[in-house]
């Protein structure tokens, strides 16, 4: 998902499914539902806005991107 920031720019966030191993700890409580998550990036470390990040993982993830805020 991407997480808003008030003090930076969103970032996408990995939430994994339930008793799924990633080989990588899920450390990370995300602020819009506190699950166990995973920070991919900052938007600003990629050249697109986060409106055509958003865009392109509704587009290809379908229902396992969730709505965030």
């Amino acid at each position: 998902m991407l997480e808003p920031r008030p003090d930076g720019p969103p970032r996408l966030v990995l939430v994994p499914a339930a008793g799924v191993d990633l080989g990588v700890p899920a450390e990370y409580r995300n602020s819009v539902d506190g699950r166990a998550s995973i920070i991919l990036l900052s938007t600003s470390d990629v050249r697109e806005t986060p409106d055509r990040i958003d865009a392109a993982l509704r587009r290809y993830a379908g229902d396992r991107y969730p709505l965030a805020g």
